[in-house]
């Protein structure tokens, strides 16, 4: 009798330990861990991805970027390039002769102060340039 009672206390035993063995499975810390792991890893890869696209949108701002400071210099420099025309035209118009009929031409075009400044600086522009 004691002999049955012990196997049937060990079947019950065995029995519980499967269910307490599945029951810690299902909750242990090692499935958790896969669990993170895998959650870890698709992270990553939507982090990388992010960043890539990212980075490809940084590479082209930079290039539109480069492009328009491109367009802008060279507006600017036929901007200059039109104003120079006009203050060398000027001056052509003003230096033909001796010192007498440049004063008398500068008072009858009645330039602004400012377009006298521009056409003193041109002058000198022209002078380095003639130096070389």
């Amino acid at each position: 009798m004691m002999q049955l009672l012990l196997l049937i206390l060990i079947l019950l035993a065995t029995k519980n330990l499967n269910v307490i063995t599945n029951a810690f499975i299902s909750q242990s810390p090692l499935s958790k861990v896969h669990h993170v792991q895998r959650d870890t890893t698709q992270l990553y890869a939507t982090a990388q991805s992010e960043a890539e696209r990212l980075l490809a949108k940084a590479r082209a701002l930079r290039e539109e970027a480069s492009r328009e400071d491109e367009l802008l210099h060279t507006t600017l420099l036929t901007k200059k390039y039109a104003q120079d025309s006009a203050t060398d035209s000027i001056i052509d118009e003003l230096f033909p002769g001796d010192v007498d009929d440049v004063v008398h031409r500068l008072h009858e075009k009645r330039l602004a102060s400012d377009m006298l400044v521009r056409i003193v600086e041109r002058l000198h522009e022209r002078e380095i340039s003639a130096k070389g």
